[in-house]
């Protein structure tokens, strides 16, 4: 009979009991002139979540083409799921020029 101890050290060490790491959702509030937060850095995986809290329409676009939302209006939102690492620059459309930018940071742990 093999120890109880010894197939809980084997499972251990195959991964097959380690819990599996739970993404997450992060939320950037879009308001009149600013993403809040403006950076973030998040884990692979991980969801952004933007949420227009302006009265003003913006439409959210990564400078890489990862990502493109549709026109937002009040209360309207957005999320991509960021499956490969890197920066992400981002920007409003129509505030492009007033500094409506945002960067995300994804790492893989």
């Amino acid at each position: 009979m093999i120890p109880a101890l010894f197939i809980l050290a084997m499972l251990t060490f195959s991964g097959s009991i380690l819990p599996e790491r739970i993404s997450r959702t992060h939320v950037v509030a879009i308001t009149a002139s600013a993403f809040e937060p403006q950076a973030l850095e998040i884990d692979f995986g991980d969801t952004v979540l933007w949420i227009n809290k302006s009265s003003r329409k913006h439409q959210i676009i990564d400078e890489q083409g990862s990502f493109k939302s549709s026109l937002l209006t009040k209360q309207d939102s957005f999320y991509h799921v960021f499956n490969k690492s890197g920066a992400f620059r981002y920007y409003c459309r129509l505030h492009r020029t007033s500094g409506v930018r945002g960067t995300v940071k994804v790492f893989i742990h």
